[in-house]
């Protein structure tokens, strides 16, 4: 299970401030935010401005997550 937090715009777009998903296998940042535009579609047209924290860490959309970890959705 990850935890998602959404913040500022991103947190209007989803409906939502945080939620928890389950994670069976690692992906890549790049997958998770396709399944985030597919979960809540308004934040699609946001993605080519949302940086995502894996950890607190900012990372790039080849960072990898993984059961446990925490996400923060940064516009």
């Amino acid at each position: 299970m990850i935890t998602v937090l959404f913040f500022a715009s991103a947190k209007e777009a989803a409906g939502v401030s945080s939620r928890t998903f389950d994670v069976s296998v690692p992906m890549s940042v790049g997958q998770f935010a396709e399944m985030l535009s597919r979960e809540f579609p308004p934040l699609h047209a946001l993605m080519p401005s949302i940086r995502f924290a894996v950890n607190r860490t900012i990372t790039d959309s080849s960072g990898m997550i993984s059961d446990g970890d925490e996400i923060a959705v940064l516009p």
